[in-house]
């Protein structure tokens, strides 16, 4: 087993970020058994028992050694902090989905020199998920983009596990530099995406559809669609084919390359 210090880290991301953000999974039970088994730091026993030894022993070992300080811990607990006060806004958003709050894992208080820090979490991200960047053309390139981001979301929040034996463990995203992106992620699942879901299912019904048939200039397809694959994808380049007419100017001056239609 390699250590966390050793481990093969991703391009670019500096040593001393992966040992932070390796930090930043050990304050839920939840994020704590993604973190060791699925990089391998952690064994797990037939009954769902997780050995966390050797992730402890390295923790202390970071601590006396000065590679982990007083400052890291106080960042690690003010994001921690920062994602629980979000957690209302996500509940909400996921009752409104899934009709029930998700049951949040227990946190773990951890013992330092420096006092006892009481723990949080933050999203867990898997390696292999690809950005959803891509663009979709259609809407129902749209609406299958929607079902994507929510599946991920779901799966990095930190639910309590049921059962014994966790899922095939997947090793996390371990960047300091996600962090952004990942409260930009909770944000706009609390504010934007039941607003976003019920917008793509309206502009996929019959009704609307047939009204759209046979239009000189069709928005669905030069504003609506390029429209909200911007807000489903903030990193997505839409080429909009809006062309003439107010249609168009529109479409230019809500992706910023014109100026307001009058």
């Amino acid at each position: 087993m390699l250590a966390p210090d050793h481990a093969k880290a991703r391009p670019g991301v500096p040593a001393r970020w992966r040992r932070v953000a390796a930090l930043l999974h050990t304050g839920n039970e939840s994020n704590m058994r993604k973190l060791l088994l699925g990089h391998g730091w952690g064994t797990e026993s037939d009954f769902g028992i997780l050995d966390s030894s050797k992730w402890d022993a390295f923790r202390e070992r970071m601590i006396r050694e000065r590679t982990l300080t007083k400052a890291d811990f106080d960042f690690v607990q003010g994001t921690w902090d920062m994602f629980a006060r979000l957690l209302p806004l996500v509940q909400s958003a996921y009752r409104d989905r899934r009709g029930a709050d998700f049951e949040v894992a227990p946190n773990i208080p951890i013992g330092t020199p420096w006092g006892i820090y009481s723990g949080g979490f933050v999203p867990a991200r898997i390696e292999r998920q690809e950005p959803i960047g891509a663009s979709t053309a259609s809407i129902d390139g749209l609406h299958a983009s929607l079902q994507h981001a929510e599946a991920d979301f779901v799966r990095s929040l930190p639910r309590r596990r049921r059962g014994f034996k966790s899922a095939v463990p997947e090793k996390l995203v371990l960047d300091l530099g996600a962090i952004p992106q990942q409260l930009d992620e909770w944000l706009r699942f609390g504010h934007l995406h039941r607003a976003l879901v019920d917008r793509v299912a309206l502009l996929r019904s019959p009704e609307l559809m047939n009204a759209m048939q046979g239009m000189e200039s069709c928005p669905l397809e030069t504003l609506f669609i390029p429209w909200l694959d911007r807000l489903i994808n903030p990193r997505a380049v839409t080429t909009c084919s809006c062309g003439r007419g107010l249609f168009g100017k529109m479409g230019r001056w809500l992706f910023g390359s014109g100026t307001a239609p009058s």
